[in-house]
């Protein structure tokens, strides 16, 4: 289904991804799709993949061989999705007695999207936290909050099931697993055991047993993730830079190496694509710079990028650079007066600012191409969750959505299209 309605701009002809070049839309035009809850879930074939609600139904959003908003109904939405190393996206339906359904991606232009089926294998207490698959093996964990005893009690397991028949393989493993990947029948996951004081570690799981890799450095909160080449590449903050950790997803087999930052405390690292390759971004204002990263820990010379003037952006790769979305969108909640009943009315508030733009080489480095400003840029109220943008692209091709999150309604902006 092509969304986007009848004023949106004709596009051009399909574009070849070996001579995709994108430049700037000239006066790029909003159109209003019937979209919400927008959940990124892949980036396959350099193309972006979305989940979404249109009219109360699931869907799964991308863009079209010719730069145009398109849709395909999915069977039920669930944030639980693994994405499988040739493309297959596993989604997991958790409940009393949980199912799951595909979706290959091998025409990465019309996804297939397989039927429900039973995975009542699955069924445990608890919140999904973690699903990871490679085709073989699903490693579901879940994390469960006991607060029957005292101190409420915080924990969380593991496990590993065979896709052939579902069954278990191995022990549950008393651990919660944040994130991994994958391949070739066992796992890398970062992992935490019960309580505050438990270490963040770097976990190899498989059918015969999991083995601690490494336990992260403690000095700073928060890390990234990626995988890339056969390999969970790790990104964790340190008081001095980052620690840089790279695992086999078949073997285990490890490497790390440190990042050292002057004048650096605790950088976030944030992972990001850029004209076909994968690294991290560190540093912030003009500071901030692209670094590749490969499996063998091989950083790349520091790419500096523009300077922000919003305070999260996102870099999503195009062959030729990227597309940048930068925002300031926050959300909180305040209340009335406390009224003669000693009743409080809650609600929520909001702001959001934004713009989105072309990070392209010039002069042998990285600079903005057709910055524009994104719908409802400046905005702030009450009484709603706000607005949040999300960046699409494909070969050639690059727009935004900017979700209204409470009303299921968002603004389509493209932004770039092939050169001429």
């Amino acid at each position: 289904m092509v969304l986007g309605g009848s004023d949106a701009p004709e596009p051009p002809a399909r574009v070849s991804p070996a001579l995709a070049r994108t430049c700037p839309v000239a006066e790029p035009k909003s159109v209003p799709t019937p979209l919400g809850h927008l959940l990124h879930v892949a980036e396959v074939a350099d193309r972006s993949y979305y989940v979404a609600e249109r009219a109360g139904r699931a869907v799964l959003v991308f863009m079209g061989p010719t730069g145009e908003l398109q849709s395909v109904e999915l069977p039920a939405r669930t944030e639980h999705v693994a994405l499988e190393p040739d493309g297959t996206l596993r989604f997991l339906v958790d409940a009393a007695a949980p199912q799951w359904f595909v979706v290959s991606l091998a025409d990465p232009d019309g996804p297939l999207v397989g039927a429900l089926s039973d995975a009542a294998t699955l069924a445990a207490e608890g919140r999904v936290k973690a699903l990871l698959s490679d085709g073989s093996r699903v490693l579901v964990s879940r994390y469960r909050i006991d607060y029957d005893v005292s101190p409420t009690r915080y924990f969380g397991e593991t496990t590993l099931h065979s896709l052939r028949d579902g069954s278990r393989m191995g022990a549950p493993l008393p651990v919660t697993a944040w994130d991994g990947a994958c391949l070739g029948g066992s796992c890398v996951v970062t992992a935490s055991g019960e309580g505050a004081a438990a270490s963040i570690d770097l976990m190899l799981v498989a059918a015969s047993g999991a083995r601690k890799l490494k336990e992260l450095e403690r000095s700073c909160s928060g890390w990234a993730s990626f995988a890339e080449g056969g390999h969970l590449i790790l990104m964790r903050p340190t008081r001095g830079g980052v620690e840089l950790s790279s695992a086999e997803l078949a073997s285990g087999k490890l490497r790390s190496a440190s990042l050292a930052l002057s004048g650096t405390e605790c950088p976030t690292p944030r992972v990001a694509s850029v004209a076909g390759r994968r690294g991290v971004v560190v540093g912030e204002g003009a500071k901030a710079a692209f670094r590749t990263v490969s499996g063998s820990l091989a950083v790349g010379a520091p790419e500096a990028l523009p300077e922000a003037v919003h305070g999260q952006r996102e870099l999503v790769g195009l062959p030729d650079g990227a597309l940048v979305v930068e925002q300031s969108a926050s959300t909180g909640m305040r209340h009335s007066p406390t009224d003669a009943r000693g009743v409080r009315r809650y609600y929520h508030t909001f702001s959001f600012d934004g713009r989105a733009a072309l990070l392209r080489k010039a002069g042998g480095g990285w600079s903005l191409d057709g910055v524009v400003v994104l719908p409802h840029d400046g905005e702030s109220g009450s009484h709603s969750r706000g607005y949040r943008a999300h960046g699409l692209v494909r070969p050639g091709y690059a727009g935004v959505l900017v979700d209204d999150r409470p009303d299921g309604k968002s603004e389509w902006l493209l932004v770039g299209r092939p050169c001429e």
